[in-house]
């Protein structure tokens, strides 16, 4: 069996040869460093992420895999913070938050999303008009479903920038692999600071509510919604705001670099002005945000014909999913014109993200709003990319934004 890096600084750069590689060759191998499986082939990721009885969703004490021991104190806190969240919750605990999730963020807030992507593509382009250069991540992909977050959510304006901070201190011990102890003290501080923030903001919607999703989670529309407790509203809203910033950013930035080293994606852009959620989703398919997903294995199963034992935990690399021959056609390509594609690029089964439809909105105004405005923009020199084994984005993008 053959060694594989997957958290090398080459490999997030691009992961897709080694993950090609693995999956012809070794499909579901153990890799020592994670002390878990890795699995590559859709039918294989689409089986762990259905299949909530033999795959189990509670597996935040992987995060802090390798964390020192005199930091435990940290590390129980900040696995008790995110063992609460929706992402991290087995049936029947997790039926009952999703319901309540569901309940707040209704097809009405859909109409409030269209509005506040528009004005936050036009305010972030209007922003960079008389530039000669920007760097599309921090300039664009990152604030404009920031803010569209921010309307929604019910978040001021004043503390916008604030989350950014937290959302990647957050993810810093997410994705590290191995906890080490710059890593925990990030997470811990991240997570705590933005608990305190939700508390203290879900006391003053419950006090004065207004037209968004933590006033509608902290009073429920439904007469019939089950009592959900106080920490886990706050663990629902946070979950919210983390992953639904750093998809939706990530999904963006490798969009643009994706579209602007391509002309023929570029000009398919340029020339039909309704872009579908059907190219939201190729691109989600083509190069996704969400590298993986963990789950732990209930009992011994077998996978690619590799046997995984009860409580060893399984890395599904989505991005490998979603380029295997054995379910796409000419899977390297990015093709705008591919009939709906059944990626699983923001996950599958109970755990789907139920942001979904929020995020295919705003990178529906996003992505095509920015090529128009931009129509001769230009990849420069000094990209790099998030070192984060859970989120595949770009850190910077620079581009040229005029002939």
């Amino acid at each position: 069996m053959r060694e594989y890096d997957v958290l090398s600084e080459a490999f997030y750069a691009d992961p897709y040869p080694t993950l090609a590689e693995m999956r012809r060759s070794d499909p579901c191998w153990f890799d020592p460093r994670l002390n878990a499986f890795v699995i590559t082939r859709y039918a294989d990721i689409r089986r762990v992420l259905y299949d909530h009885d033999d795959f189990s969703s509670e597996r935040v004490a992987q995060f802090v895999n390798g964390a020192p021991p005199h930091l435990k104190d940290k590390v129980d806190a900040y696995v008790g913070e995110l063992s609460r969240w929706l992402l991290f919750v087995d049936p029947p605990h997790h039926t009952v938050l999703r319901a309540r999730l569901l309940d707040s963020l209704g097809p009405r807030f859909l109409d409030l999303v269209s509005q506040a992507a528009e004005q936050a593509v036009t305010e972030a382009l209007d922003a960079l008009e008389a530039r000669p250069t920007a760097d599309a991540v921090s300039d664009f992909a990152y604030p404009v479903p920031t803010r569209v977050l921010a309307r929604v959510l019910g978040i001021s304006d004043a503390d916008i920038e604030q989350f950014k901070a937290w959302t990647t201190d957050v993810f810093t011990l997410i994705g590290a692999g191995v906890a080490n102890e710059a890593a925990v003290e990030t997470g811990y501080r991240g997570v705590m600071d933005l608990r305190e923030y939700v508390l203290a903001l879900l006391r003053r919607k419950r006090t004065s509510p207004a037209h968004d999703v933590l006033s509608a989670l902290a009073n429920p529309v439904s007469a019939e919604a089950e009592a959900v407790p106080d920490d886990d509203i706050v663990g629902l809203f946070m979950a919210m705001i983390v992953a639904g910033h750093e998809t939706t950013t990530g999904l963006i930035g490798n969009a643009l670099h994706a579209i602007l080293g391509d002309p023929r994606v570029r000009q398919w852009i340029l020339d039909n002005p309704d872009f579908p959620e059907t190219a939201v989703d190729e691109l989600l398919r083509y190069d996704g945000p969400v590298l993986s997903l963990m789950r732990r294995a209930n009992r011994e199963v077998v996978i690619a014909g590799q046997v995984v034992g009860p409580g060893a935990f399984i890395f599904s690399f989505l991005n490998a999913g979603n380029r295997d021959p054995r379910k796409f056609s000419d899977p390297d390509r990015l093709d705008l014109d591919r009939p709906q594609p059944a990626h699983v690029g923001l996950g599958t089964g109970i755990h789907q993200c139920v942001g979904a439809p929020m995020t295919r909105r705003v990178v529906r105004a996003a992505v095509p709003g920015f090529l128009r405005r931009f129509p001769d923009a230009a990849l420069a020199d000094g990209r790099a990319w998030q070192q984060n084994i859970s989120i595949r984005g770009l850190a910077t993008l620079p581009v040229t934004l005029h002939a």
